[in-house]
């Protein structure tokens, strides 16, 4: 007989039994009746918990942490969770079976023994509890998938990296669980040096045969930045918007030169979708925080929409240069009403108010002297409070200015002594009418007996009908 022979048939027996226990404990729970059960297996020496979070730390993943919460869903992170005790032991896993299915399992590690259940299955073997929820991860709601993949990423010395990316590749199975299948076969694949993952990501990601929402979730797993590359030549190829914007923001994560670069390029181009170039925008701005290029590229753009957006961004990263570009915007009558609009917005809610009631009567636009008195009223303060009495009383003033300055003022909360002293000191019909809905709103002691009042002797009669009919709703 061969050496070679005599070596497979050693190796054999070893292997026949790992597919018995393996078939042996999924014929187990098979045979369960629905209810609640529990196992127990070894977890690798770098997972800890505390009997609801699990962490799980690899060098080979740059210190990624998976924190699972027994209250919630598996939740990723690249820092450091802090625990009051975070302990190694088995992993000891609860699960309910629901019509022959597992409905949901919660793996933990560390804390107390697992809740109480109707069936005790012991300690099992790591190869046999890793088969197990590799089955279940292909078929379970994607929760479920989800934790089942966890609990198998965390079995002591098991190899399934491979495992898992076949269940990505599995059309046959629903959209969700292939997702789940990509996610944590790239957080497995480094630890266990399998390079061939990368590779059926990518190819995943370029296929145009394949499920949408599958495709996106491969662009998010892919490599930084060994795979910038591959996306910024991909998203030439690409005519899903949802995809290349998915690139986009994939690579304003994996910030360079040359990633910001082609970023701006697609912002510049007006061949592109104006969905994709508005997210080009953010990202160089709220993620690369170059603002300043964004400021340049203004002129360029023909867009209203784009325009906004770059206005809306320089106002948000508020440094003095950006604050004083927003200014000139706001004052340029050659932009767009609303393009103005968003720049006095943005000045508002930077706090540059005092600026903005001395912009008031240079504004042509009734539109945008209303933005002006809506910042002016929610900003509150005692000087904007002055300014707005000021245009409520204006008689000189467009009507429907004035009664912006009466609605704000009634936001900010004057009181309603104030308010029926106003109804006394102007002349409007239009503006008394609003004032007695305002006192019919407050409905305090105060505005109802001004209103009874109305109702007495306003030489108006249809502001006596309207004051009569506010009472009468009460």
């Amino acid at each position: 007989m061969s050496p070679r022979l005599v070596s497979m048939l050693a190796v054999l027996p070893a292997l026949l039994s790992a597919q018995a226990t393996a078939q042996s404990l999924a014929g187990r729970i098979a045979a369960l009746r629905d209810g609640s059960a529990t196992l127990t297996y070894a977890a690798r020496p770098d997972v800890c918990g505390d009997g609801h979070s699990i962490i799980l730390r690899s060098s080979a993943q740059q210190g990624e942490i998976v924190i699972f919460s027994d209250e919630g869903n598996v939740i990723t992170s690249t820092g450091t969770l802090q625990m009051p005790v975070c302990t190694t032991g088995p992993v000891q896993l609860r699960f309910v079976i629901q019509d022959h299915r597992v409905g949901m399992l919660w793996p933990a590690v560390g804390g107390r023994a697992a809740s109480r259940a109707d069936v005790n299955l012991g300690v099992v073997g790591t190869a046999a509890a890793a088969d197990w929820l590799l089955g279940v991860a292909r078929s379970a709601s994607e929760q479920t998938a989800s934790r089942a993949l966890l609990a198998a990423a965390i079995a002591d010395s098991v190899r399934i990296s491979s495992r898992i990316f076949a269940i990505a590749r599995d059309r046959s199975l629903p959209s969700a669980n292939r997702e789940q299948g990509l996610k944590w076969a790239t957080r497995v694949a480094p630890r266990e040096s399998n390079d061939t993952i990368d590779q059926g990501v990518r190819a995943i990601a370029a296929d145009e045969s394949d499920v949408l929402d599958v495709r996106e979730r491969a662009i998010r797993v892919v490599i930084h930045p060994d795979d910038d590359a591959f996306l910024r030549q991909l998203y030439g190829r690409l005519t899903q918007v949802q995809l290349k914007e998915r690139i986009i923001r994939e690579l304003g994560d994996s910030p360079s030169n040359t990633n910001a670069d082609w970023i701006m390029a697609v912002a510049r181009n007006e061949r592109e979708p104006v969905e994709l170039r508005d997210r080009a925008i953010r990202i160089v701005g709220e993620d690369l925080h170059d603002v300043d290029r964004l400021r340049a590229i203004y002129p360029t753009l023909s867009d209203a929409d784009l325009k906004d957006r770059v206005v809306r961004t320089a106002a948000e990263e508020g440094s003095q240069a950006s604050l004083q570009w927003v200014e000139a915007i706001a004052e340029n009558a050659s932009e767009p009403t609303g393009v103005r609009d968003r720049a006095i917005r943005g000045l508002g809610e930077q706090g540059q108010i005092s600026y903005l009631r001395r912009i008031y009567a240079r504004l042509g636009a009734t539109d945008l002297k209303d933005r002006v008195l809506r910042s002016l009223g929610e900003a509150g303060g005692a000087e904007n409070l002055a300014f707005l009495r000021q245009v409520a009383f204006d008689a000189n003033e467009d009507g429907d200015l004035r009664d912006r300055a009466l609605r704000a003022l009634e936001e900010s909360g004057i009181r309603s002594e104030e308010l029926t002293r106003m109804y006394d000191s102007i002349a409007d019909r239009d503006l008394r009418d609003r004032l007695i809905r305002m006192m019919a709103e407050r409905g305090d002691a105060v505005s109802l007996e001004k209103l009874r009042k109305i109702v007495a002797s306003d030489p108006d009669a249809d502001l006596r009908e309207r004051a009569r009919r506010k009472l009468a709703e009460r």
